[in-house]
């Protein structure tokens, strides 16, 4: 652990810090697969392309074997990070619905928006889906900082509906109306879907009166 510390702030020391932050975006979009930071990033990168050079100057390699061997080893990690940002995508995509009419049921009785995001999170069958709300209600919590959070949401998850969602959470008035924009894209939960989400609201309204009290 502590040789990968020093080999990332080597790095550091030799990248533009801008160019970190741009891949560090694109691995978040991809839900940092194999726990990927822009460092260890780079040093796979170069990993990759040095082992492929390797692999065809050992084997003898020759015409379109050496070719793909090289692509393999210059583009393999950009394949695979693209190909879990679209999985990974598809995956909020069909959850987006229950997530709406969770945030939606939350919201007509006033609980919090951090809480909403930890109630989804823990509602949610996807790890992808459990992390980010999960990351994104501690971001919360944290700075309280509505717009900002759903901003980072939104670039995080960069979906219509995301987008959509963000709009009405920062739009505080006109409570009824703002949820029309999602008719389209919810989801009808069962009786019992929507008993276990009210109790969990129940419980959290619980919580809140004992503190109140004690």
């Amino acid at each position: 652990m502590r040789t990968v510390d020093e080999v990332s702030l080597f790095v550091r020391r030799f990248v533009k810090k801008s160019f970190l932050e741009k891949i560090d975006g694109k691995l978040k979009e991809a839900g940092y697969p194999f726990n990927l930071t822009p460092e260890t990033y780079i040093l796979a990168r170069i990993g990759l392309a040095l082992f492929s050079a390797a692999y065809i100057y050992l084997t003898r390699m020759t015409g379109l074997q050496a070719g793909l061997m090289l692509a393999i080893g210059f583009f393999g990690l950009d394949f695979y990070i693209n190909s879990a940002k679209k999985s990974r995508l598809e995956k909020f995509r069909r959850n987006m619905p229950e997530i709406v009419d969770i945030f939606e049921l939350g919201a007509a009785a006033d609980v919090p928006l951090e809480e909403i995001f930890l109630i989804v999170s823990q509602t949610a069958q996807e790890k992808e889906i459990k992390d980010a709300l999960t990351r994104l209600a501690a971001d919360y919590i944290v700075s309280r900082e509505k717009r900002g959070c759903l901003d980072r949401f939104c670039k995080e998850v960069d979906l219509p509906e995301a987008h959509v969602l963000a709009m009405a959470l920062l739009q505080a008035k006109e409570q009824e109306k703002r949820w029309t924009y999602f008719q389209p894209c919810r989801r009808r939960f069962s009786t019992l879907q929507r008993q276990n989400l009210q109790g969990r609201i129940n419980q959290w309204n619980t919580k809140c009166l004992l503190q109140h009290f004690s």
